[in-house]
């Protein structure tokens, strides 16, 4: 799958409520006026890079006749007077939802958060999505060496972020990029850095609960599945449960390797949240979190409130981005094209409480509220983060 930048658009978006604009004339025929068309004044802007902290835009075409803006990304082959569309107004309040609107350097960079397109999702932080096959990039981003590599870990390309990976795919069928190419295990691969899309759940106080709105990863929730063990504390041994979120695998990878990558070029705008961890009673502060089995019920965060098992609802289920697929991230591949890619995601809940030491609760492929083991590959990763800006 090759990237692509913004989609171009092929019809006019009118911006105004005129939507013609028309000229009576002095003269009839067999009674009946006659109408002459004003002329198109087509006016060219042309792209406004954007900087660290400043916006851009695309370059396109308005058609200012009468006042009336409407806007193109093709060129409509008229005569064009140009224009610096720095100078106005109308670029300064530009904004995210608009189609010629480019983020900030910062913002491209997920270091700075980006409300997305509808205001409904929110840009920060960065981590690898889609893979690159653009032959002419490839060839350069293989003479890269580790001098590339940034605070983040992955290679800084131009301006721009790339990573690395030799990729384990979870089996022949799951292991396939949105092109349908297959993912050769032990192949090495290159992805695009992106900056992290992530749903808007709540809005509060100045600050926002987020949800990746892809499974940007794949990660065991504990590598034991043994009914004890036993792990080193301040006050010495203590016994824990394998299904111990304060204890797991998979919290330890959202605190250090994640975060270490998504937001080593900065944090600034995460707070860190209060989770309860039911086994011992305790409550946690963490940056990035998993939610729990009960929020993913809860109605003011969007989700249907029904486990639904067996079921399927799009409020819960989740695809797989492209890079966690390459490092092995079990994927739906039948007919039902509403799910392909989907897989299920761990949750930071115990199944049962108390009484079970080795499950815990996940969100199916299909977005019901179900349970697997806590060692078992190929589940996805889907952080949650509260950030203030």
């Amino acid at each position: 799958m090759k990237r692509k930048g913004l989609v171009l658009l092929a019809s006019l978006v009118s911006i105004c409520a005129i939507t013609s604009t028309v000229l009576f004339a002095n003269s009839s025929l067999n009674g009946t006026s006659v109408f002459a068309v004003e002329t198109d004044q087509w006016h060219h802007y042309a792209a406004v890079e954007p900087t660290e902290t400043k916006h851009g835009s695309i370059e396109f075409w308005a058609n200012e006749s009468n006042g009336c803006k409407t806007y193109t990304f093709i060129d409509p082959e008229v005569e064009c007077v140009e224009h610096d569309f720095s100078t106005y107004e109308s670029f300064e309040t530009l904004t995210s939802d608009d189609d010629r609107y480019v983020p900030t350097i910062k913002q491209q960079l997920g270091i700075d958060p980006c409300y997305y397109r509808n205001q409904s999702k929110i840009t920060y932080g960065l981590y690898p999505k889609d893979h690159v096959d653009d032959e002419s990039l490839l060839t350069n981003l293989n003479l890269l060496d580790s001098n590339a590599i940034g605070s983040n870990g992955w290679y800084l390309y131009e301006g721009k972020y790339y990573a690395k990976l030799v990729a384990t795919p979870y089996s022949s069928s799951d292991g396939k990029f949105d092109n349908g190419e297959t993912i050769v295990s032990k192949a090495t691969y290159w992805f695009y850095c992106e900056a992290i899309k992530w749903d808007i759940l709540k809005i509060a106080d100045g600050k926002y609960l987020l949800l990746s709105s892809m499974l940007l990863d794949t990660a065991l929730y504990h590598h034991n599945q043994a009914s004890s063990q036993y792990v080193e504390e301040a006050q010495g041994k203590i016994y824990i449960k394998c299904n111990d979120y304060k204890y797991s695998d998979i919290r330890s990878f959202l605190l250090n390797d994640f975060s270490n990558s998504a937001f080593g070029l900065g944090d600034e705008y995460i707070q860190a949240t209060s989770i309860p961890d039911n086994p011992t009673k305790s409550t946690l502060n963490d940056k990035v979190f998993l939610l729990s089995s009960s929020d993913y019920l809860r109605q003011e965060y969007g989700f249907i409130a029904t486990p639904l098992q067996n079921a399927s609802t799009s409020t819960r289920y989740c695809k797989n981005t492209e890079w966690a697929r390459a490092k092995g991230a079990k994927s739906y591949t039948g007919d039902n094209t509403n799910l392909l890619w989907n897989n299920s995601y761990w949750t930071n809940t115990p199944w049962d409480g108390s009484s079970n030491v080795y499950n815990v609760y996940i969100i199916s492929q299909t977005g019901s509220l179900t349970d697997h083991y806590t060692n078992e590959k190929g589940r996805g990763v889907r952080p949650a983060i509260n950030i203030s800006f």
